[in-house]
């Protein structure tokens, strides 16, 4: 069976949905990719909560303890990045979530967040080593600090390191770029793949579906969502934001 294309009538919006589609073409190579991904779990870099060194103000940031549960990824596609979208816990608006999730087996944040991409996204992707690497408090995520630390895991460092206070827990968040068309797989309901002036829009105003749509926004669904459902941008939207603002040669 093959996917199958809707486009709506109304002019300008640039809406595709996915009714009883087989995602078995798309993930075809997917899936050697993903397994490619787990093969190399232990072999490049470990994960058992070596210590991480860094800074904010005065007082010092050590991580000991803590392990990475989580992991996620900006993923730059044709200048826009992808970003889930689906009803909140309390039905009450259409969340805006970035590409991630749990870390599996011992998987490094990296190996994590790449896996992540394609299961959410059927994107593969390759990883953008960042200008800088800032870390936050998940509580405060809207006032990052730069880490002055070195990051531990082999390879490529992240943009972003989320700190939960009391949890020992941390989550990464990566820069990523992929030539592969995204295609919302598994679980996800539908994806936005927002520009960052629609960005900077959905953060600075209330905004519905169907106005995002109206004013020229991109969308890729799965199930049929409210046009009148208001979007309501989570925490690792508004940091993308914030880290655009300060290294806006990331777009280049």
């Amino acid at each position: 069976m093959k996917i199958q294309w809707h486009f709506p009538r109304e002019p300008g919006r640039q809406l595709l949905i996915f009714r009883k589609a087989d995602f078995s073409v798309i993930q075809k190579s997917g899936n050697e990719y993903v397994n490619n991904i787990r093969q190399q779990i232990g072999r490049h870099g470990r994960n058992d909560g070596r210590g991480l060194d860094g800074r904010k103000g005065e007082s010092d940031f050590k991580i000991t303890n803590e392990v990475i549960v989580t992991a996620g990824v900006y993923v730059r596609v044709q200048g826009r990045f992808p970003f889930q979208i689906g009803p909140n816990r309390a039905g009450t608006a259409l969340g805006i979530v970035r590409l991630g999730g749990h870390r599996e087996g011992r998987e490094t944040g990296w190996q994590c967040a790449a896996r992540e991409a394609h299961e959410e996204a059927s994107l593969q992707v390759s990883p953008v080593p960042p200008p800088r690497t800032y870390w936050y408090e998940t509580a405060v995520a809207d006032t990052p600090a730069l880490f002055e630390g070195a990051w531990l895991e082999e390879g490529v460092a992240p943009i972003l390191i989320g700190r939960h206070l009391n949890r020992h827990n941390m989550t990464p968040i990566y820069l990523a770029v992929s030539q592969d068309k995204p295609v919302p797989a598994h679980e996800t309901k539908g994806l936005l793949l927002l520009s960052p002036e629609e960005i900077s829009t959905i953060l600075s105003k209330e905004i519905t579906l169907g106005q995002y749509l109206d004013a020229g926004g991109k969308a890729l669904l799965r199930v049929d969502l409210p046009l009148n459902g208001r979007l309501q941008p989570f925490p690792h939207l508004r940091l993308l934001h914030w880290v655009l603002t300060q290294h806006p040669e990331i777009l280049s």
